[in-house]
């Protein structure tokens, strides 16, 4: 997905190439530690690490022999991480806000069956419900 909005943005003219290393890095990040901790607190410190941090410091060589921009290596982590502040902010505000009137379920408290799997539900008069 990552990916994805990083090619749309640069086929719109809004983005450049250094949208995918950081878009990508950090929604990793951001699904990886929401999957371990079911926090969104903690996804959104994921995102911001992973794009403003690590993103930044891999758009160093992309930016350096890719465009040909000479920029020190530490040059995308503010910007980077500022867009990645603001964004993870605006995402925790979002997902707390459609969890509170129920429109996103917590995992938490609901955790999703394997893939594939299907459970079983017995109905009140006994027989099996799929």
């Amino acid at each position: 997905m990552a990916f994805s909005i990083g090619f749309l943005r640069n086929i719109l003219g809004t983005g450049t190439v250094l949208a995918f290393p950081g878009g990508i890095v950090g929604a990793f990040l951001a699904g990886y530690s929401y999957r371990i901790t079911q926090k969104p607190w903690v996804a959104s410190a994921g995102e911001v690490f992973g794009t403003g941090v690590l993103g930044a410091l891999i758009a160093y060589p992309m930016a350096r022999w890719v465009l040909g921009q000479p920029v020190a290596a530490f040059a995308y982590v503010i910007p980077f991480g500022i867009s990645s502040v603001t964004g993870a902010i605006l995402g925790l505000i979002l997902v707390l806000g459609l969890r509170k009137i129920g429109l996103v379920e917590d995992r938490a408290r609901c955790p999703r069956e394997p893939a594939g799997k299907m459970r079983r539900q017995t109905t009140e008069t006994g027989g099996d419900r799929v």
